[in-house]
């Protein structure tokens, strides 16, 4: 389901997910970054879980999350996985809130992000990502 995850809870993340324990999930993730342990792809895999939850401040939580997750990706360069957040960020604000030009703009550095890279699979996600019927 999230194969970039590469921290050791990945295992516990996808098992969790494929069993819709979503709630206890998030709580799980929002403890481990509450006691100091700032993994960006379980960041990215709790703004995800937050922005679906449709609790009250989620949406913004969940943007807060996706850009801690991009920033600190960035910040240890990994574009590839830097990629994967800007695409959720996209998606959250073109599809989400409906705020296109800020989505656009997401899109835009997601693939930017991967464009030099060898051929990568992210490269793909980051072209199909508003393809529509």
């Amino acid at each position: 389901m999230f194969p970039y995850l590469s921290s050791p809870e990945a295992a516990v993340v996808e098992a969790a997910l494929c069993r819709f324990e979503i709630a206890p999930l998030r709580a799980r993730l929002l403890q481990r970054l509450d006691e100091g342990e700032d993994d960006p792809e379980l960041r990215h895999v709790l703004g995800l879980l937050q922005l679906f939850s449709g609790e009250p401040g989620s949406v913004a939580a969940a943007n807060r999350n996706l850009e801690l997750a991009y920033q600190a990706l960035r910040q240890r360069e990994q574009p590839r996985k830097a990629c994967l957040v800007a695409i959720s960020l996209g998606r959250f604000h073109h599809d989400g809130i409906g705020d296109q030009p800020v989505g656009n703009g997401w899109l835009a550095r997601a693939l930017s992000l991967v464009q030099n890279e060898e051929l990568c699979v992210e490269q793909g996600w980051a072209l199909i990502p508003l393809v529509g019927c």
